[in-house]
């Protein structure tokens, strides 16, 4: 065990007691999985707390999936009353997230400072609220106020305004209630003098916020890479691939769309399809869609898929196709990075780390992104070549320089 204790070290060497807030987390088909899987919040905090125990740091986490944080961290509290071996095929519903939200809020759960010896427990301490969820915020809060330690918020990405392709999202009321939340949130950080922490900063100043204080950049990471075998693959099988939760924010929909200009231009072209559905609700409508614009034999369903059903489904395809509206960073679309298959996505800031590499067009034209893809498919020497300049990108982020470089910038708040 790492020893806490050491005050010969400088100041800058000195353990920190990291405090993490993830209180309402609901779980759906398609996640959050209690092992391995991608996406953002509960997995991409739990492989940091650990990262900072192995740093030497004291590391607190309130969750109400505590077996997600089992092992990973100094020490769980279990919050609220969700069962993480439950699966919500629902709970793509606004429902879902405001219920868990009030139920958090409302737990009578004492949330305190450990009770250890002070010797194991540091006296510098941060507190985290890992989403941007009132429940997280407020019970953060009140450890920040009664330890005196800076509040940092993690906002991930910012849910667009209602006005922004909304039924592409999912609905008008789904994209109210999202942009209303995470407005409030917002406005509680900056009033509250709270650090926003986001995926990529420039999505702040876009949305037309201004803080004039410090905002952490809080950049993703890939635990696994393949090998160059992996990756120099002359023949890939699968024209394009879209992996995700299948939900209408990711494109879904589009997806149909531009995929049916494709198969216009290229009649044998195939698509295969990887994640779970948000709700049957969006299945159902999928599906519908698929048979309406005669795209039956040339989208194929995977459904769940593994880790490795995954990789193999990148190393084998030669464009990912994702045409998401909502994104912070995309462990997607850097995995498809990674994996050599070339990702095709709308301009959102989520992709600035891969740089003007990668291929972008307008959001929500389905026309230029179909053309994208016929021009990728039809010209495998651009195609490799955009694969060769995209495939290192994300081997300069790994979990261990980042923990370490979100520990220095705490250091800078105390």
């Amino acid at each position: 065990m790492v020893n806490l204790t050491s005050e010969s070290q400088g100041p800058e060497a000195l353990p920190l007691h990291i405090q993490l807030f993830h209180l309402a987390t609901v779980r759906t088909k398609s996640g959050p999985g209690l092992t391995g899987g991608g996406g953002g919040g509960p997995i991409h905090y739990a492989r940091l707390a650990q990262e900072w125990v192995k740093q030497g740091h004291f590391v607190t986490v309130y969750t109400n999936l505590p077996e997600m944080f089992e092992g990973k961290c100094t020490r769980v509290v279990s919050v609220g009353r969700t069962d993480p071996k439950s699966v919500n095929p629902e709970a793509g519903n606004l429902l879902q997230p405001l219920k868990a939200l009030i139920g958090t809020l409302a737990d009578r759960t004492t949330i305190s400072a450990p009770r250890a010896p002070p010797s194991q427990v540091p006296d510098r301490s941060i507190v985290i609220a890992a989403s941007p969820n009132l429940s997280d915020i407020v019970h953060a809060r009140r450890i920040a106020q009664t330890s005196g330690s800076p509040l940092v918020v993690a906002f991930h990405h910012l849910t667009p305004g209602p006005w922004w392709h909304p039924n592409r999202r999912g609905g008008v009321v789904r994209c109210s209630g999202a942009w209303l939340l995470t407005q409030a949130a917002l406005v509680i950080t900056k009033v509250c003098r709270f650090v926003p922490s986001i995926d990529q900063v420039r999505i702040l100043s876009e949305s037309g916020w201004r803080f004039s204080g410090p905002v952490l950049p809080d950049e993703d990471f890939l635990d696994r890479y393949p090998d160059s075998a992996t990756i120099e693959k002359p023949n890939r099988s699968i024209d394009a691939c879209f992996v995700s939760r299948l939900s209408p924010y990711k494109g879904l929909f589009d997806l149909v769309s531009i995929w049916a200009e494709v198969h216009r231009r290229l009649p044998a072209a195939q698509m295969v399809v990887g994640g779970d559905f948000e709700s049957r609700a969006v299945e159902r409508r999928f599906r519908i869609a698929i048979e309406k614009t005669g795209l039956s034999g040339l989208i194929t369903l995977r459904g769940h898929l593994s880790d490795g059903g995954k990789h193999d489904l990148l190393a084998n395809s030669k464009v990912f196709a994702f045409p998401s509206y909502e994104e912070g960073w995309s462990l997607a679309v850097m995995e498809a990075a990674t994996y050599g298959c070339v990702p095709v996505v709308y301009d959102l800031p989520a992709y600035d780390y891969l740089g003007s590499a990668i291929p972008r067009v307008p959001p929500g034209n389905v026309q230029a992104f179909a053309e994208r893809l016929v021009d990728l498919l039809g010209d495998s020497q651009k195609r490799e070549e955009i694969a060769c300049r995209l495939e290192s990108i994300p081997r300069a982020y790994s979990a261990d320089l980042i923990a370490r470089d979100q520990v220095a910038f705490f250091r800078t708040l105390l």
